[in-house]
Order: structure tokens, then C-alpha cells, then sequence
């Protein structure tokens, strides 16, 4: 998000217009976040699919459930509270 904020600030601000010019450009794609997960999500899943060591991750299962399922409903509300506000 910060990157976000980031990149709209430097676009208005004139004294940054290469940059502006390359947020422009970007934007004139038109490409949504579908693509990027399209396109980075499946060779990033494949990688880590085969150097994932299962024995460890059985080892680490109440770790990796812990992480799974509470750190996200955190950031779910975290992210709820940010866009109430």
C-alpha cells in the first residue's frame, strides 16, 4: 500500500518526471492484479512445491496452521479496521 500511496504522490509532483512518466505508462496498460497473479503466482507455487522438505514441514505443522489460519484472520481485521477508517 505504501508503494501505492508512493507512486500516486510522485505522479502529481512535477519535479519527478521520469518516474511520473514511468507511472503513467504503467497505468496506460491497464493490466489488473489478475495478471500479475497469473503470472507470478504459479511458477512461484511450482518452485515451492518442489524444494518443499515435507518431513519438516510435518515437524512445524502447528507453526504452519498457526501462521495459516490466525495471522491471517489478523491482518483480515487489520485490513477491515485501516478501510473503516
Amino acid at each position: 500500500m505504501c508503494l501505492g500511496f508512493l507512486g500516486s504522490w510522485i505522479s502529481s509532483h512535477a519535479a519527478f518526471s521520469v518516474v511520473r512518466d514511468t507511472f503513467d505508462g504503467l497505468h496506460r496498460l491497464g493490466l489488473g492484479e489478475e495478471v500479475f497473479l497469473a503470472l507470478f503466482l504459479p511458477p512461484l507455487l511450482f518452485t515451492a512445491g518442489l524444494t518443499i522438505d515435507v518431513r519438516r514441514l510435518l515437524d512445524e505443522f502447528s507453526a504452519v496452521l498457526l501462521l495459516a489460519i490466525v495471522a491471517v484472520l489478523v491482518c483480515i481485521v487489520v485490513v477491515g479496521a485501516f478501510c473503516t477508517w
